[in-house]
């Protein structure tokens, strides 16, 4: 079973944005089912409703923590490295077939 993050009040609401997305997407679309609160979802429609929370709200990806017994999914924005990383041209050189 999995519980979207916009039903769960541990969770502040900017954290749960996304979620919210998804679940006003689903209303709008007539599927009320996967509006609901708690979803029956085992780790793989997980993953998949959490790529479809990716492709309906534009997220640049998700993430799977990692837990015993409980898994959570994040979309997430934007990723910007620091400017102090390895630069793309090193990474480039180093990974290029010789």
């Amino acid at each position: 079973m999995g519980m979207w993050a916009c039903f769960n009040e541990s969770i502040l609401p900017d954290m749960s944005r996304d979620s919210q997305i998804v679940c006003e997407w689903a209303r709008a679309h007539s599927l009320p089912n996967l509006a609901k609160p708690v979803v029956e979802a085992n780790d793989q429609m997980a993953a998949t409703l959490a790529a479809f929370a990716v492709r309906v709200t534009g997220a640049t990806g998700f993430y799977r923590g990692a837990g015993s017994a409980v898994s959570s999914f994040n979309t997430f924005g934007p990723v910007t490295p620091p400017h102090r990383t390895v630069r793309l041209r090193t990474l480039r050189s180093r990974f290029r077939r010789r």
